[in-house]
């Protein structure tokens, strides 16, 4: 078992004991509860003063010597907003699969739907009308991205569109 693990595992035992009013032992500053074992209370083997003094063994780098946390916005949007209704090139869900949807809609009209679907729906664009009546009367929600969330989830449907079809391409011209 690791410092980590009698750590945590001690600090849920006092706070159970505490709370029970079970029998705790008093080592140093710290309060350790007996541990119910085989039909018997047992002391804990480790004292204060081996669980810290392992614990202050290893020194551990700074936060400020991390390497800065990097997503992609793009896939971050598509993760978080859009996969719940969309697949890129899984099939249709509650909404279309967006594999190669950048090839057969225009970027600008992608980008005014992404934007506004209510809106488009509302002015009677017969894309989106088409797309409304063929999955179910549901609504794409208007999910209010920016104009730069939008360009980077676009971004990203072309890049994942274009690296799913490397593939068939490939195995395309080994089978010819």
């Amino acid at each position: 078992m690791s410092v980590d693990e009698i750590l945590a595992l001690s600090g849920c035992l006092h706070f159970f004991a505490r709370e029970s009013n079970l029998p705790t032992r008093k080592e140093g500053r710290l309060s350790w509860p007996f541990i119910w074992l085989s039909g018997t209370y047992q002391a804990s083997k480790w004292n204060s003063s081996q669980l810290l003094k392992g614990a202050q063994s290893k020194p551990g780098k700074s936060y400020a010597e991390a390497r800065p946390l990097r997503l992609e916005q793009g896939k971050y949007i598509f993760g978080s907003q859009c996969s719940a209704c969309h697949t890129i090139g899984q099939g249709d869900k509650v909404g279309p699969d967006l594999l190669g949807v950048t090839n057969r809609r225009e970027r600008a009209w992608l980008a005014r739907y992404i934007l506004a679907p209510d809106e488009m729906l509302d002015a009677g664009d017969p894309v989106a009308t088409a797309l409304f009546k063929k999955y179910k009367n549901v609504r794409m929600p208007n999910l209010r991205l920016g104009s730069a969330d939008v360009a980077a989830l676009l971004s990203y449907l072309e890049a994942q569109s274009s690296v799913q079809r490397e593939p068939t391409r490939k195995e395309s011209a080994s089978n010819q």
